[in-house]
């Protein structure tokens, strides 16, 4: 097989991935905090820092390790790195709907991944950068890698172990997934000509290679027990606390997309009974397996957030691919038909709101002001409201005039950009994401001890933070937030109040002396 026609599908799909998420490609800054986090975490290790050290989240250690990638080759505007997760989005579509096709690459994978970038793209904070994508780019080849090897192709089980291995390590919810995928690549490795022995042992040293790696490059730097506690104690811990039976429940738009995923696959599996494919009949019951294993973790990862709905998205994207390479397959498809056929799995089954995408392309050109919008799409302008105008440009300044790269500390509550656009580290890792400082469960892990939101606040001040930055800082309430206004109007002074209410504020700690120039 020549590279001219999978290259030749690949870019029709990064093509159509940087069409449709063209117009949030050009947001001024990330869009809302969440993205704020990565690009910090990112920009942190794209200096040689590890996570867990100078900054402190509550994600796995590999989580941004494509944003840190591309940080680190200089790539790094908000609308530079949106195009390479505009690029990351088709490298996925391209794995996911390559399953569908069994004789090689098709053109049919355009139409079909089109469908997934688009499905993807406009789901809450899809369009900009998060964790769910490089999990989804990792499970796209291991679900690719993993269908080769059921339809008799070859593939190494230790790059199949590897990348499931990074799995985990991305996102934490997705290690049972891991562990499905690596039962499924067990599974297969007894239809191989190959020493089962053997086979089972390349796939473990494949899935071991990057946490035996990572832990390593930890207790390299002497900070083993950062790694402890930020990738093993955190993420138990919280589990443990922010989750209850009652709290188990799925956003609409989760559910939804399960629901559609699911029926597509059981769809497929029809469809290779039908035509005889019993080797893809099992594969089809094995994806719908994952999937259910992909349900059983996102209901556990409560609440669940609009964006978690992402992580289904592979699931129709599979389906979808499968259906369309089966009814090619069959005596009576036509291209007429086969594009009637999407057109109405797409109408009635989808929904996309294209509507919506109009609006909101129209909204970014009107100083991001919707008045009917979809409600991703005033989520996220309500979250980026300041970062994207006039307002975020002058805070930036603002604090820029007053810290040079090796003077003035910097505590952001919300806007929390400013660190990393100034290649500034937080003031204390704790406040990497500005609302871990409320998080019974982050507090205690971080600290080591019980530790309520008003002590932390009591002791991010006891670190003399030279500026103060932010907006609003809404989960800040009760006790926590009294405390605040106390301890900031006794040590500091406002310099600057930018926009309309709330505006940004910039104060400074009495007696701090800006640098000079």
């Amino acid at each position: 097989m020549t590279w001219a026609k999978p290259l030749g599908v690949f870019a029709a799909l990064a093509g159509v991935s940087l069409l449709l998420r063209f117009p949030f490609i050009s947001f001024a800054a990330p869009v809302g905090w969440d993205e704020n986090t990565f690009f910090l975490v990112a920009s942190r290790g794209a200096a040689g820092e590890l996570p867990y050290t100078t900054t402190f989240d509550n994600k796995p250690p590999l989580a941004v390790l494509f944003q840190t990638m591309a940080l680190a080759t200089r790539i790094d505007s908000p609308w530079q790195l949106r195009i390479v997760a505009a690029i990351l989005a088709a490298l996925a579509a391209y794995f996911l709907t390559r399953i569908g096709f069994r004789r090689g690459p098709s053109w049919w994978q355009v139409p079909t991944g089109a469908i997934f970038i688009a499905l993807y793209s406009l789901l809450p904070e899809g369009f900009g950068w998060v964790t769910e994508l490089n999990a989804i780019v990792l499970f796209a080849l291991a679900i690719y890698l993993l269908w080769r090897i059921a339809v008799g192709q070859r593939a190494s089980l230790f790059l199949l172990g590897l990348v499931i291995g990074l799995l985990p390590l991305t996102r934490t919810n997705w290690a049972f997934v891991a562990i499905a995928l690596l039962v499924a690549a067990a599974f297969y490795v007894r239809g191989m000509s190959l020493n089962f022995v053997r086979g089972v042992t390349a796939l473990i040293a494949g899935s071991a290679t990057p946490l035996a790696l990572t832990a390593l490059a930890y207790a390299g730097a002497g900070e083993f027990s950062r790694f402890w506690q930020g990738a093993v104690l955190l993420p138990l811990r919280y589990g443990v606390e922010a989750t209850d039976a009652s709290s188990l429940s799925l956003s609409p738009y989760s559910l939804r997309l399960w629901l559609i995923g699911m029926a597509l696959i059981a769809l497929a599996a029809v469809l290779s009974w039908y035509l005889g494919q019993i080797e893809e009949l099992i594969f089809d019951g094995l994806v719908a397996l994952i999937a259910s294993v992909l349900l059983i973790t996102a209901l556990a990862q409560s609440p669940d957030y609009g964006h978690h709905a992402l992580q289904f998205t592979p699931i129709i994207a599979i389906g979808l691919a499968r259906v369309t390479g089966q009814i090619l397959q069959m005596p009576w498809a036509q291209p007429v038909t086969l594009a009637a056929t999407g057109a109405v799995i797409v109408l009635a089954l989808f929904g996309l709101p294209l509507s919506n995408y109009y609006q909101g392309w129209t909204s970014l050109k009107q100083a991001y002001t919707p008045s009917n919008f979809s409600n991703f799409a005033r989520e996220i302008t309500s979250d980026s409201r300041t970062n994207l105008g006039e307002v975020g440009v002058s805070a930036l300044a603002s604090v820029q005039s007053l810290v040079s790269k090796d003077q003035g500390s910097i505590w952001a509550l919300d806007t929390h950009d400013i660190y990393w656009r100034l290649g500034k580290d937080p003031v204390s890792p704790l406040v990497t994401h500005p609302s871990s400082l409320v998080e019974p469960a982050f507090l205690r892990t971080y600290f080591g001890a019980q530790v309520s939101p008003e002590q932390a606040v009591i002791k991010t001040f006891d670190l003399s933070p030279d500026l103060i930055v932010f907006e609003s800082a809404a989960y800040l309430t009760g006790a926590p937030k009294a405390r605040f206004d106390q301890l900031l109007n006794a040590d500091y002074q406002k310099r600057f109040h930018l926009g309309a209410h709330p505006g940004v504020q910039v104060w400074v700690r009495r007696g701090y002396t800006p640098p000079a120039g």
